[in-house]
């Protein structure tokens, strides 16, 4: 046999063998997903512990905003995208039985219909907090959830997709560990602004950021300036600034109009409420659309410090929050996002 054919033997004897090899083992860590790759499993096992609740307030009185963090977890290897909306009646159910009563689905202040699910990307053992108002009732004669004092029952079921998963992985329902609240009787100095919000079912619109249509400006800044303060009182402020910006709107002469409108959301964004983050980011548009830098840039650097590190993740996609702190000279676009655990 001759030397040339004899290296060409040898040769393709030793492609052959490395074809047999075992492929070399991937990198343990963290997988890196694609859009074809197969999820290693079943629903059991990702959705086992991926709900809770947050630090939840157990007592209130007839009248106050309720609202209740709601944690969703990723307990997988793997980044997810969960799919879902946190909208009583949509992708959310939530049950509240009264003391000795029969449990009837709460309906919320939306109308369902009307809103698609959201995206909320998490990352391996990370999680997500959302705020969920039980206050405000379309549905009841005085729009409110928890109409008298007493003892209540609350379960929540939540429907979610995760996006990477396949069918196994669609439409699963998450159950939220049942809980107690106590409604007590409202105090004195405020059963009148009570009554009042019963009496125009004020609520609803109070909870969907707006004065009441039966509330005018002026009987809503009496209110203000002689009610005690309450947690219903970021709810009124937030309302008022909401009605000056769209008045300043229809008259963009009236800069009268602009400093009530700052004035108020200001005022409410002092305050530790549920809706804290919905009014900065109110007055973050505010002073985007009055052109003014310097406040929008206070503003976007107060979301992200007020923010809880399981929640700035969310400002990802808001375009205003990265263009005004990129005006600070210590954080460039983006770079902000070293914060997030």
């Amino acid at each position: 046999m001759s030397v040339r054919r004899s290296f060409r033997l040898i040769l393709s004897v030793g492609v052959f063998c490395l074809a047999l090899l075992p492929a070399p083992a991937q990198q343990t860590g963290v997988p890196v997903l694609t859009r074809q790759q197969f999820y290693p499993f079943d629903e059991t096992d990702f959705l086992r512990s991926t709900v809770d609740l947050g630090r939840i307030k157990r007592s209130y009185f007839v009248g106050e905003p309720v609202a209740v963090p709601l944690v969703l977890s990723n307990h997988s290897r793997f980044p997810v995208t969960i799919e879902t909306n946190f909208v009583p009646v949509s992708q959310l159910q939530v049950y509240i039985q009264p003391e000795n009563d029969r449990e009837e689905r709460y309906p919320g202040a939306h109308l369902p219909e009307l809103y698609g699910t959201v995206e909320i990307p998490l990352r391996p053992l990370a999680s997500s907090t959302t705020q969920v108002h039980l206050w405000a009732d379309r549905e009841s004669s005085v729009g409110l959830a928890f109409e008298a004092p007493g003892e209540y029952r609350i379960r929540i079921v939540q429907t979610a997709s995760v996006k990477e998963g396949g069918a196994a992985l669609r439409n699963i329902q998450l159950n939220y560990p049942e809980f107690t609240l106590r409604i007590r009787e409202t105090p004195d100095e405020l059963k009148p602004l009570i009554e009042r919000l019963k009496q125009i079912k004020g609520f609803i619109s109070m909870q969907l950021g707006r004065l009441p249509p039966e509330m005018s400006i002026e009987e809503a800044e009496e209110i203000v300036r002689t009610a005690p303060a309450s947690p219903l009182t970021a709810y009124l402020y937030n309302c008022l600034g909401a009605r000056y910006q769209l008045e300043f709107i229809d008259d963009p002469s009236r800069r009268d109009l602009a400093d009530k409108a700052l004035f108020y959301y200001q005022s409410a964004s002092l305050s530790d409420s549920p809706i804290q983050i919905e009014i900065l980011l109110n007055l973050l548009r505010f002073f985007d659309r009055l052109d003014v830098p310097q406040g929008a840039a206070d503003t976007a650097r107060r979301l992200v410090e007020t923010m809880p590190p399981n929640q700035r993740k969310n400002l990802g996609s808001h375009s205003l929050v990265q263009k005004y702190l990129a005006l600070y000279d210590d954080i460039e676009p983006m770079t902000f996002w070293t914060l997030l655990p």
